[in-house]
């Protein structure tokens, strides 16, 4: 299967299981995400996609020294999380079915 390896440093390296410590994305696969929730730790952990449920806490993020990835949202079931690292439902438009000229028109 093509997705089961990455290239590290040149290198093709055999990806992450599901649960495992994790540096970056690329190293759990095309279906997982390395996620970190804990801002004492060194490594995060391969999480799979679109698995978490709403209100749910995906990431520690009260530590100014701590970012949390940038496809961190993806382990939500819908994709989103708030500022908080919440997974949520998601933005609703105030202004559905109407014209517009930009996303913040919705």
């Amino acid at each position: 299967i093509r997705d089961r390896y990455y290239c590290e440093r040149g290198k093709c390296t055999l990806s992450l299981g599901l649960g495992q410590p994790c540096t970056n994305d690329n190293s759990c696969g095309r279906r997982a995400v390395c996620l970190w929730n804990d801002t004492n730790t060194l490594t995060g952990v391969c999480t799979a996609m679109f698995t978490v449920d709403n209100n749910t806490q995906i990431a520690n993020i009260k530590s100014k020294r701590f970012q949390r990835g940038p496809f961190a949202n993806l382990v939500c079931k819908t994709g989103w999380a708030d500022e908080n690292g919440i997974c949520t439902g998601g933005p609703k438009s105030k202004n559905r079915g109407n014209p517009c000229q930009t996303d913040r028109d919705c």
